[in-house]
């Protein structure tokens, strides 16, 4: 089935570049969008992690995120020669929720944050 997505939901993939990803997320802030939603599962949530801190990085002050974690149980079909199997299994998965401050102009400065140190204790 297909996914319902909103406008400023992203979803991380594998074969995504992380520099399209991030212009990605600056395109939905830089068109007015005060939330930001990056999904990832499985292995692509290193992925995610290291597009928040782009993110946080390039924005500074003026971005705050939460994190949710969770599993999600999947389907796999195996197609054999002549019937077809499935496979359940549990993956995990992340939820980053970012969140523009109210009063911040188009313009706001680059600033270092020390909110991406704590994005790396999540995984460690």
């Amino acid at each position: 089935p297909q996914r319902s997505t909103a406008e400023n939901e992203v979803y991380v993939a594998r074969r995504q570049n992380l520099a399209v990803l991030f212009k990605i997320v600056r395109k939905l802030f830089d068109r007015g969008h005060s939330e930001v939603l990056i999904h990832a599962m499985g292995p692509c949530i290193t992925k995610a992690l290291h597009l928040t801190q782009d993110v946080l990085q390039h924005y500074g002050q003026w971005v705050t995120y939460e994190a949710r974690h969770g599993t999600v149980e999947v389907v796999d079909d195996i197609l054999g020669d002549f019937e077809c199997d499935v496979e359940e299994r549990r993956v995990s998965s992340l939820t980053l929720h970012l969140k523009m401050a109210e009063n911040v102009t188009q313009t706001q400065p680059q600033q270092e944050s020390k909110a991406t140190d704590s994005l790396l204790d999540m995984v460690t």
